[in-house]
């Protein structure tokens, strides 16, 4: 990805990526993890989590059985009824305000990060140069104005992008 992003009439763009600015980087994702371990640590997810693989588990054996020459129908019937059995489950009401909720905490630990302009401003003098591809400071002033969340969200979303791009080359 070669987004150039704008910020202050200043255009900016991804440093190449490697192992380095990937280094840089982790300190990103180990907040992010910790505080969603921080907002979740009191919520059981474990039907959640039993629901889910289930789903996954079928899933597999529907697709092995649906291609043994020849196919066992019974079976696969059978799997295919355990497995509308396992997503409604998985979609009623209790679990599904479980994921809800869970993606309400992934949604406030992004917001606790991208508000966190002393943090980001350290975070984008690592990942990003200049258009022209010169380094650049930020320092917490960086990112004072309200516009500038949107231009973080955008090189967080890019960089992630980026970077799961490139791991599964």
């Amino acid at each position: 990805m070669n987004n150039i992003f704008e910020l202050n009439e200043n255009k900016y763009k991804l440093k190449k990526l490697g192992l380095g600015v990937l280094h840089k980087a982790s300190p990103l994702l180990i907040k992010y993890r910790g505080l969603i371990y921080k907002y979740s640590a009191g919520i059981d997810s474990t039907q959640l989590l039993y629901a889910e693989n289930e789903i996954s588990i079928l899933k597999e054996a529907i697709e092995e059985a649906g291609s043994e020459k020849p196919v066992n129908e019974e079976l696969l019937k059978k799997l295919k009824q355990k497995l509308g059995e396992s997503e409604k489950l998985f979609n009623a009401p209790p679990l599904e305000q479980l994921r809800k909720h869970l993606a309400e905490i992934e949604s406030l630990a992004l917001f606790e990060i991208i508000t966190d302009a002393e943090f980001i401003s350290g975070l984008f003098s690592d990942i990003l140069v200049s258009a022209e591809g010169a380094r650049v400071k930020f320092d917490k002033n960086s990112f004072s104005e309200i516009t500038s969340i949107e231009f973080i969200k955008k090189v967080i979303a890019d960089f992630f992008l980026s970077a799961q791009s490139i791991s599964k080359k």
